[in-house]
């Protein structure tokens, strides 16, 4: 019975509440409407107002700029330091080495590869017993990475550039920047690339430039020399 009292009690208070809310209890104060400007006139008003005071000119003109710099400059790969005085040779090594995760198959459904398989492209053996008829090019390469900022490494990458033609009749080599201007770099060195965003130096785990990198065995060896 008391509950039912109180059940009774909670419905004829949430009706009173509903009713007091929905009572009119008139305007107090002065109403305005809402205006705001249309926001494509906006912007056409105020590129008049900058063509017209010379600013728009000069914003393109900042713009441009500021690209050309962007292409001419791309953002330095992090975490790479510049050889100093005192630092020792570093010499490390990377196997690039790929272990299958999942059987790979052909349309037919018959097994080609088997889960657990380890490839290594520099291993020609390693390739044989997976594809024995598979042809796979040698890589041969020579990869200089430098500062291009850096005077010294400008020069540390000519004197290799100059060692790697005197010694192979067909040499192949690619100088990569981790820093500087395209340009002027290309102006002293000929063909150059970037590692945007760090890719290779993170893959190779260089950490110094200038550093070298090329095939030893079935390995790639990394050395970050003192200069």
């Amino acid at each position: 019975m008391i509950y039912k009292i109180l059940i009774a009690t909670l419905l004829l208070f949430l009706f009173s509440v509903n009713v007091i809310y929905a009572e009119n209890i008139g305007v107090y104060g002065q109403l305005y409407t809402i205006a705001e400007p249309d926001l494509l006139s906006f912007i056409h008003a105020k590129l008049l107002q900058y063509q017209e005071n010379g600013k728009l000119s000069e914003m393109e003109s900042d713009f441009k700029k500021r690209v050309q710099e962007s292409v001419l400059r791309p953002q330095s790969v992090s975490d790479i330091n510049d050889a100093t005085l005192g630092d020792k040779t570093i010499v490390k090594y990377y196997t690039p080495s790929i272990t299958l995760q999942h059987n790979i198959l052909n349309q037919g459904g018959t097994i080609l590869f088997y889960k657990g398989t380890t490839i290594n492209p520099l291993d020609s053996k390693s390739i044989a017993k997976v594809s024995p008829n598979a042809v796979v090019p040698e890589f041969n390469e020579t990869l200089i990475f430098i500062d291009a900022d850096n005077a010294s490494q400008i020069t540390f990458a000519k004197n290799k550039i100059n060692l790697i033609l005197k010694n192979s009749p067909f040499p192949i080599y690619k100088i990569i920047l981790t820093k500087g201007n395209l340009k002027t770099a290309s102006n002293s060195l000929g063909r150059i690339y970037f590692d945007q965003e760090g890719v290779l130096c993170h893959l190779f785990g260089i950490t110094r430039v200038p550093a070298i990198v090329k095939k030893s065995g079935v390995r790639l060896k990394i050395t970050e020399p003192v200069i």
